[in-house]
């Protein structure tokens, strides 16, 4: 009985020793690199479309500039600008990141632009209106963010009725910008 007991014991040491040696696996629906030289964290762009790699740099600098980490803004944004100017053809969703990114990195005209092509694209679009808003607020312009606010509201309906599937994809940011757009339209 005391050489068993001695025995579960040792087993049991070892155990821990080696469960507290290993470091612990990834939580479930963690993003795991691919690549076997992918650095700890970061997904490997090689794996994804032009499109995904965008967005997912998109991402990055976008919650880089809400964090205030200026180090990751300033390494990912030429990055993930470069990353759109490579793609072989762009949609509204695309644009409409694009035109952050330009407008969180000081490029109002760049921004503008962007802006300009989706509503020539898509006069009604809605992303153009978020983007006109987004330009006026920056530059201080209440007058711009007012209209651009009432256009918004004015289309809203019957863009919604289109079905577009960025809309579905960022519907909560939609509802963010109505409430928005309502509460700028009625304290004029």
């Amino acid at each position: 009985m005391p050489i068993a007991l001695a025995g579960v014991a040792v087993i049991a040491a070892i155990l821990i020793y080696v469960f507290q040696s290993q470091p612990p696996p990834p939580p479930a629906g963690a993003n795991v690199p691919a690549a076997a030289g992918a650095q700890a964290g970061m997904p490997d762009l090689s794996t994804m479309t032009p499109r995904e790699q965008f967005l997912r740099l998109h991402d990055r600098v976008m919650t880089a500039a809400e964090q205030g980490d200026t180090a990751t803004f300033n390494r990912f944004a030429p990055m993930s600008l470069m990353a759109y100017q490579n793609l072989p053809e762009v949609d509204p969703d695309v644009r409409y990141h694009a035109a952050t990114l330009r407008l969180h990195t000081g490029d109002i005209p760049g921004a503008k632009a962007l802006a300009d092509s989706l509503a020539m694209g898509q006069k009604d679009h809605l992303f153009g209106y978020m983007l006109r808003a987004a330009i006026a607020r920056f530059e201080g312009n209440q007058a711009a963010a007012g209209e651009a606010y009432r256009g918004y509201l004015a289309a809203l309906d019957g863009e919604l009725k289109a079905g577009r599937p960025e809309y579905g994809e960022h519907q909560s940011m939609l509802d963010n910008f109505t409430q928005t757009a309502r509460a700028g339209v009625s304290g004029q």
